[in-house]
């Protein structure tokens, strides 16, 4: 891969953090030009088989903190075109996307109410173990398996969620009294202990304001249901989850 530099850009030279005077007539093994060497033997060997594949592969370059897509071509059988491109924004936007995914999973596991998550069509994608806890279903699998649906949901208020479905709503919320409540929505093995169940529907939306889908939650306790001030605190509490 001791390759000789005959030509760079002042972009390029950026990217490292130099001039471009550094790399001219130079070899790579003289300079921090550095990179995989099985994947510039995969290189070398196409160019020599006259192999006019593009190649492309990611760089961090540590020297400057910035990330580069380098898509690798060959003109002639003793000459290799590199093109970088700057991709720092959009890496930085996948790392933000990861950390933001990783904290909404561990506030689905560990907060202490039940949610379940719809796509735009009501279908069901998701729910906590809490939520499996309030209705007694013990195969998540099964259920997510069973095609529900929050337009079928008995438990819910008709009026509300046709409101809901028509685009005139927003989201609604309600006390279902458990012990009359029509739980064959959740495949389950035993009856809810519940008296009252708290709960919250809304839509969610893109940040380019497309709905993405609905946000159920539920909250278990007839006691705390009772409090306003409680409740007060679980509509700050969905707040944050939304």
């Amino acid at each position: 891969i001791d390759f000789i530099a005959t030509e760079s850009n002042e972009v390029f030279a950026h990217f490292f953090g130099t001039s471009p005077q550094v790399y001219l007539n130079k070899r790579g093994s003289t300079v921090h030009i550095t990179g995989n060497r099985d994947f510039f033997n995969s290189v070398i060997s196409r160019m020599r088989n006259r192999e006019n594949e593009i190649l492309t592969y990611d760089v961090f370059i540590s020297t400057t903190g910035i990330y580069v897509k380098v898509v690798m071509y060959h003109t002639s059988k003793d000459e290799l075109v590199a093109l970088l491109i700057n991709t720092t924004e959009l890496k930085n936007k996948d790392i933000e996307i990861d950390n933001n995914k990783k904290l909404f999973n561990d506030l689905i596991t560990n907060i202490p109410v039940g949610i379940e998550l719809y796509d735009s069509d009501g279908n069901l994608t998701d729910l906590n173990d809490i939520d499996m806890e309030i209705f007694g279903v013990a195969d998540k699998e099964l259920l997510m398996r069973s095609g529900q649906n929050i337009f079928r949901n008995p438990n819910f208020d008709l009026v509300a969620m046709q409101k809901l479905r028509d685009d005139n709503e927003n989201g609604f919320s309600q006390i279902i009294n458990m012990t009359k409540a029509i739980t064959s929505y959740y495949p389950h093995n035993k009856e809810s202990n519940s008296t009252n169940l708290y709960v919250k529907v809304s839509k969610v939306y893109d940040t380019v304001g497309k709905l993405k889908g609905y946000i159920v939650i539920h909250l278990d306790n007839t006691e705390l249901v009772n409090d306003r001030n409680t409740i007060s605190d679980f509509q700050s509490l969905f707040s944050l989850v939304s």
